[in-house]
């Protein structure tokens, strides 16, 4: 899948931060990561912190093991110490694997005191019913964030799916064009443009006339003249330096971030 800038997929770090604070804040707790596996090969992870992610991965450090179990576990038990440190150099305390089993899938939460105490045993004992419904509500709401990836991806063109390709350079930039061209229709529909608006767009970006748009798109040149003023009326620009300046402030084209068309 293709997944564009400032889609869901990009800032689900954040809504994951915020989903775990307003479930485990009033228990004292932060989620350092969730993962669930759905069969042996397949699965996602989700970490509240970038730079946590991060570092803990520059250990090498597999988690897999954990999901051999099936309850509540100290990091002592389960991970090497080098883990236990990083947490605790980011302000989190006794961290733990809750690990539940539904069926064929198994999810770990991994859970941390924002301060030191004692008897973490006991009180996870005493709370384990509260524990488990936040799990539980935590998961939920991880399942809607992905549903609602899904809903926002962009499908990889047909001639793409199944294919290897050998990496060549000029394979390379034309899968990058590809991509681009997937990105800019998919911005450009959410703000009301229709496919063949969306093309044309595209088409002026690559700076061809209304005859050679007309062409590509086997419509008369008039055709694409009204494409083209319904783009402007659905943007709000005047004229068509107005769109090039557009598609410049988005990021549709650039040098820096993006490939070029």
């Amino acid at each position: 899948m293709i997944f564009p800038e400032n889609h869901i997929c990009h800032n689900s770090i954040e809504i994951f931060r915020r989903h775990t604070q307003d479930i485990f804040e009033s228990m004292g707790m932060v989620v350092l990561f969730f993962g669930e596996i759905l069969n042996h090969d397949q699965g996602y992870l989700f970490y509240t912190d970038l730079e946590f992610f991060q570092k803990r991965c520059s250990l090498h450090i597999p988690l897999a093991g954990t999901f051999l179990k099936h309850g509540i576990f100290p990091w002592s038990e389960t991970v090497e110490p080098e883990l236990i440190q990083l947490a605790r150099s980011f302000g989190y305390y006794h961290p733990l694997n809750i690990i539940l089993e539904s069926g064929d899938k198994k999810s770990i939460y991994t859970v941390a005191f924002r301060a030191p105490r004692h008897g973490i045993s006991s009180y996870c004992l005493n709370n384990l019913d509260n524990l488990l419904f936040n799990c539980v509500d935590l998961k939920r709401r991880i399942e809607d964030l992905i549903k609602s990836g899904r809903k926002q991806s962009i499908s990889i063109p047909e001639h793409l799916q199944n294919k290897k390709f050998i990496e060549t350079s000029a394979l390379r930039s034309q899968n990058q064009t590809l991509q681009k061209e997937a990105y800019i229709t998919y911005s450009l529909q959410s703000q009301g443009l229709s496919s063949r608006e969306c093309e044309t767009f595209i088409s002026l970006l690559k700076f061809q006339s209304s005859k050679k748009i007309s062409e590509s798109l086997r419509v008369s040149p008039k055709t694409v003249d009204t494409y083209i003023n319904r783009i402007k009326q659905k943007l709000g620009l005047d004229t068509r330096h107005d769109i090039f300046k557009f598609a410049w402030d988005n990021h549709f084209v650039g040098y820096k971030n993006y490939p070029n068309l």
